[in-house]
Parts: C-alpha cells; sequence; structure tokens
C-alpha cells in the first residue's frame, strides 16, 4: 500500500515537472520578437522537435509509471480483501473466544485507521488523476500548434521557392533585355548612317526635281497638244460609230426578214408535208385508264354466287358511307346495266340531290370497273364534242378523255401493249354522263347510240360487220381515196353507259329514241327524316372484275312458265298502248325480256318486280301528257295498263300510277323507293 502511494506520488512530481518545462517554454517562446521568430524559425522548429520527442518520452515514462501504479492498486485491493476476510475470521474468533474482545477491538482501530489513510490515498489519486487529465488535454493542445508551425514552415518553404524562381526569372529578362539594348544601339547606329545617305539622295532628288519640273512644263504644251488632235478624233469616231450602228441596224432588219421567210417556209413545208398516222393519233393515243386504279389484284366473282357477293358488298358499302337507296333501285340499276347488249343506256333521273351520280361512283368502285366521268356543257351540239375531231390546221386528232378511253377498252382494233393495258381491256369501263340533258342528246349521242345499237355477239369475230358498228377515227389524209385516212373505234360489251338528269326548266326532255333505247330508274324525293352516320372504312377497291366474270352473271332466256306469263302481260301491255297510237316495237319488247330474265335470280317475287319495274322505266313514261278528256281512247288503255299494275301487286306503283292518272293529263314521276 505504501509503495503504490509512493509511486503514485512520484509520478504526480514528474507530471509537475514536466508541465513546470512546457510553461517555461512558452513563457520564453512568448518573449522572442516576431521578426527573431521569422528568422531564426527552422532553428526553433528543431529545438520544438527535440523537446517535443523529450515531452513525448516523459509521457511515456509517466504513462508506464501509471500503469506500475495501477498494478500496485489492484494488489492492494487484493491485500484488502484478504484483510476483510481476516477480519471475518476475526469476528469468528471473537464469538469462539471472548476473551480477546479487546484486543480485537484495538486490531479494529487500527484498521480503520488503515481504511482512513486508504480513502485518503485514494482521494488524492483521483486528484492526480484529474490533474493528468488537464495535462493531456494541455498536450493535445501543445501538439494541434506544433502542427500549425509545422505547416506555416512548409508554406515558408513554397514561398521561398517561388522567390526564388521569380529572382531567377528576372534574371532572366535582365539578360534579355541587356542583349536587345545592345542590339537597338546596333541599329540605332545603323539607322544614323542610312540617315546621312537619305540626305545626301535628298539633295540629289531635288536637282532631278527641278530639272523634272522643266520637263514636266514641255510634256504639258505637248499634252495641250495631243488634246486637240484627240478631239478631233473623237468627232471622227462617233460618226464612224452611228454609220455602224445604221449598218448593224440594216444587218438586223435584213436577218428578220430572213428568219420569218424560214418561218413561213418550215410552217409551209409541214403544211403541204402532213404528219404519219402515228404523229396524227399521238393525242387519242394517249391512256387515261390505270390498272393501278383499282389495284393489283383480280376479283374472282363468277357465276350467280360472286354476283350476289359483289351485290351484298356494293349495299354494305353504301350503308358504311351513309348512302340510302332501297334494294329495289339497287337491282334495277344492276339489272339494267346487265341487258346493256339490247338496252345500251340507263338514264337516271330525278331532283338534285338524291345521289343520282353518286350511285354510279361507287358501282364502279365496289364492282372494280374503270369509272370516267363526263361533265356534258350546253353547248354541245355534234358527236366531236363527245368524242372529239381532226384539226386540219396542226394536222393532229383533238381526242377527249371519253375517246381515249373507248380506245384503250377496243381490244380488236387497238390490241393491249404491256401487262397493265391488258388488265384494262379485260375489265370493265362505267362512263357517266353527267347532267346528260343539258344538251339535246340527239345531237351529241345520236351517232354513239346508233353504233352501240348495231352491236351483237354474232358480229364479233365478223371484221366488215364489225366495222360497220364501229365509230370513224378521222386521220385527214390530204390523197382522195385514200382507205387509210378513218381508223374504226369499237364499242364492245366492256363499256357501259349511265346517265343522269334532272328535271327542270335549265334541262331537255328526252325523245323518244333515246327512251327506247335506255332503262330509266326515275329518283323522288328522298326521305329526310332518315338520317344516318357514315362510318370509318378502308377502300371498296380491291381489284378489278374481268368482262368475263360480268358476262357469267347475264342470261339469255326466261323459264318457261316466266316466259309465257311474260309474253301474255307485254302483250296485252302493247294492245293498251296501240288503242292511243303509242305502240312500242321489238327492240322494247326485247329489252324488257332480257331485264325479266338477268333481275337477280336469289330476291323475293324477282318476276313481279321485274315486271314493275319494266312498267314503271318503259310504259308509263309513254303515257305522259295523255289526257282521258281529250285524247280518245285514253280512259281505255289507261284501264287496261292500271288492271296490269294491279295484277302484279306492287302497292307502291299502284300509288304513283293513281296519282299520275288524277292528274288533268297523265304525268308519270316515278315510283318513290325509300
Amino acid at each position: 500500500m505504501i509503495l503504490w502511494i509512493v509511486s503514485l506520488v512520484l509520478s504526480a512530481l514528474a507530471l509537475t515537472g514536466l508541465l513546470v518545462s512546457f510553461l517555461h517554454f512558452w513563457a520564453q517562446q512568448q518573449r522572442i520578437p516576431e521578426a527573431a521568430k521569422s528568422k531564426h524559425l527552422e532553428a526553433k522548429v528543431a529545438e520544438l522537435e527535440v523537446a517535443s520527442s523529450g515531452l513525448k518520452q516523459e509521457i511515456d515514462e509517466g504513462q508506464a509509471k501509471r500503469l506500475q501504479l495501477v498494478e500496485e492498486m489492484q494488489l492492494a485491493r487484493v491485500e484488502n480483501e484478504r484483510h476483510q476476510r481476516e477480519k471475518s475470521d476475526a469476528q469468528q474468533w471473537l464469538r469462539e473466544n471472548e476473551q480477546k474482545v479487546r484486543k480485537i477491538d484495538e486490531w479494529r482501530t487500527l484498521i480503520e485507521t488503515y481504511e482512513g489513510e486508504a480513502e485518503k490515498c485514494r482521494l488524492e489519486l483521483e486528484n492526480k488523476q484529474d490533474g493528468l487529465s488537464d495535462l493531456n488535454v494541455e498536450l493535445k493542445k501543445r501538439e494541434r500548434e506544433l502542427r500549425e508551425i509545422d505547416e506555416n514552415y512548409n508554406d515558408l518553404k513554397q514561398r521561398r521557392t517561388v522567390i526564388q524562381s521569380d529572382v531567377e526569372r528576372i534574371e532572366s529578362e535582365k539578360n534579355e533585355s541587356q542583349a536587345n539594348l545592345s542590339q537597338l544601339k546596333s541599329e540605332l547606329a545603323k539607322v544614323t548612317d542610312d540617315l546621312a545617305a537619305i540626305r545626301t539622295n535628298r539633295e540629289t532628288a531635288l536637282t532631278d526635281l527641278q530639272e523634272s519640273r522643266a520637263e514636266f512644263e514641255r510634256l504639258r504644251s505637248e499634252r495641250d497638244n495631243l488634246k486637240a488632235d484627240i478631239v478631233e478624233t473623237t468627232s471622227k469616231l462617233r460618226q464612224l460609230e452611228r454609220e455602224k450602228q445604221i449598218t448593224e441596224e440594216s444587218v438586223l432588219t435584213f436577218k428578220e426578214v430572213l428568219n420569218n421567210l424560214s418561218t413561213r417556209v418550215d410552217t409551209f413545208q409541214k403544211a403541204i408535208t402532213p404528219p404519219s398516222a402515228k404523229e396524227r393519233l399521238q393525242d387519242f393515243e394517249r391512256p387515261v385508264l390505270g390498272a393501278s386504279a383499282l389495284g393489283d389484284a383480280t376479283l374472282e366473282a363468277s357465276g350467280e354466287s360472286g354476283e350476289r357477293s359483289m351485290l351484298e358488298r356494293l349495299a354494305s358499302e353504301l350503308d358504311s358511307r351513309a348512302l340510302v337507296f332501297h334494294p329495289r333501285t339497287l337491282h334495277a340499276f344492276h339489272t339494267s346495266l346487265k341487258i346493256a347488249e339490247v338496252s345500251p343506256m340507263v338514264v337516271l333521273a330525278g331532283i338534285s340531290g338524291t345521289g343520282k351520280s353518286l350511285l354510279p361512283r361507287v358501282y364502279s368502285e365496289v364492282m372494280g370497273m374503270h369509272f370516267l366521268n363526263v361533265a356534258v356543257q350546253p353547248r354541245w351540239d355534234s358527236p366531236q364534242d363527245l368524242l372529239g375531231f381532226y384539226n386540219y390546221m396542226e394536222h393532229r386528232y383533238k381526242a377527249t378523255d371519253l375517246a381515249r378511253a373507248l380506245r384503250q377498252m377496243d381490244g380488236y382494233n387497238y390490241p393491249a401493249e404491256g401487262d397493265e393495258a391488258e388488265k384494262v381491256q379485260k375489265g370493265m369501263l362505267l362512263v357517266l354522263l353527267d347532267e346528260m340533258n343539258l344538251a339535246r342528246v340527239e345531237y351529241y349521242f345520236s351517232d354513239l347510240l346508233s353504233k352501240l345499237e348495231m352491236r351483237s355477239r354474232n358480229i364479233l369475230n365478223d371484221r366488215f360487220k364489225r366495222d360497220l358498228a364501229s365509230l370513224s377515227v378521222e386521220l385527214g389524209s390530204v390523197e382522195e381515196g385514200d382507205a387509210h385516212n378513218v381508223r374504226p373505234l369499237f364499242v364492245g360489251f366492256n363499256v357501259l353507259f349511265v346517265g343522269t338528269m334532272n328535271e327542270d326548266e335549265t334541262t331537255q326532255s328526252l325523245s323518244d329514241k333515246v327512251l327506247d333505247r335506255s332503262n330509266l330508274i326515275r329518283f323522288g324525293k328522298p326521305d329526310l327524316g332518315q338520317t344516318k352516320h357514315p362510318s370509318e372504312g378502308k377502300s371498296t377497291m380491291q381489284g378489278s372484275l374481268t368482262s368475263v366474270d360480268w358476262s357469267s352473271w347475264q342470261e339469255s332466256k326466261l323459264a318457261p312458265g316466266d316466259e309465257e306469263q311474260f309474253g301474255s302481260i307485254v302483250e296485252r301491255l302493247n294492245d293498251a298502248l296501240d288503242g292511243v297510237g303509242r305502240p312500242f316495237g321489238r327492240r322494247v319488247f326485247n329489252a324488257m325480256y332480257r331485264y325479266a330474265a338477268n333481275y337477280p335470280a336469289w330476291a323475293d317475287k324477282r318476276f313481279e318486280c321485274a315486271l314493275s319495274d319494266q312498267l314503271e322505266q318503259r310504259i308509263l313514261p309513254r303515257l305522259r301528257g295523255l289526257s282521258e278528256d281529250t285524247d280518245e281512247g285514253a280512259g281505255k288503255t289507261l284501264d287496261q295498263v292500271e288492271q296490269v299494275v294491279a295484277e302484279i301487286g306492287d302497292g307502291a306503283l299502284i300509288a304513283a300510277f293513281e296519282q299520275a292518272r288524277d292528274a288533268p293529263v297523265f304525268h308519270f314521276q316515278g315510283v318513290p323507293r325509300n
């Protein structure tokens, strides 16, 4: 215990000495002037490093002594525990030996004394430990200051290096400046020598100048003389230029006359030398139809199944476009086109805005037919307005789009050259004469209509008969009797004609000649309350329909039972019309027969519908203007026709007939089918 206390005291004394040394060093450091610090910084840093090393060594020794004291304190604790055990034994012993109580009390007093001393030593040790902690804090503070001194020292070293570098750079610049100064001195001496030479040259130049002035005066006199010569020469030159200009104008005039004569000669040469037939027909042979417009595919639609599929697709397409057409109207239009061989024209009549022009267009798209819209003009008065003409001034045939399209479809006289042209000829073309009655139809369409009527399948392989049913394309040959001055243009059964007409005061009415050769379908006023909205869909152009498939839809005969009934009804109608002097001929009979035979076979009451359509299209229009009051036999004829209409049983037709008969004169306006 005593040894532990002694070692603790010694450690305290060592730490105290170390603290006193450090404080002495700090006080001495404070007395040193700032200038001396900067001057002898390196020496002081070395001394501080030595003192720091000694201080660290003393601290290490103090730590060792502290550890030794801790070990002695642990031994003291062990001894104290042993004394406690001895105390317990003594108390045991006192209980066992009451005679030693007094002696034990003395020992207790002694033990308490030792305990007081131990407590005193413990308190002193705690105080020494607090002092040691303070010394550790102070030591750390000094260590931070020492690091700061090291950093300042390093900074000073760097600054010293920079200063040395600057000094070296200044010395280098100084040396360079001295070299430049020497060079400038040398150049100054040279410039001085040059200046002296310049002064000498100046004096020489002044002498030369005086001589030049004298020469200048002499030359000025000569210049004045030359100016007078120039003025005279210029005057002569201008006169020559005017003469040259007059001569050039005369040459240009002669050149223009020569060019005009050459042009007139070329024109005259062209006039007396007509171009070749190919050049004359160059405009006529320019194509207007393209197979790519219908798609690359070829529609497979032969027979009744193909026909029905195409008509169903037509109805679906019209519905998707919000176009309202009665199924009877679609069947009538389709059937009228199928009998183009005997009735080459389909006429759609009615008020404007009922879809007359739109139906043929959509029909051609869905059916895969080429479509050509021909807008009729009020001034048309000859077939040339429809097909074109030969211009004798230009020696060219000025063709219309219709003439070019008909040439493309004519495979007999103009065989196709190339896959696309061949595909066009194998297809179908639908021609629309829009507002055909703006001009007199007989004026511009009669020639074409007559040629269409002359067609038959029996003449297709007979060139002579086929040429008789062909249009003529004139080439304008100047040689009389030239057999090559006309080219035939045959309109085959792969071309269909549809015309639209508005019935108002600005249009012309159709003659009986046109009506006999046409199927007239009237469009009544639309049902404005029936509104539909178009739906988005893809284009219906999925390919082209071949003329072979189109021909497979056509029928030439009625069923035996229907044929007998048809003959009976048509005969009764013809007798009735004969009563008022308006009978029809074989042409109308054949057309009605073919219509009934070609009406869609799957339609409900197809025979009755076909007869009803023909009454509407061909028979009842013949009775227009008939008056029961003034026309003899008119009442009987109307009664007979009304009886046939009633037998057919078409309610809409019956109502339209009664309305037409109730008018002052018979005025049939068609059957409204909405």
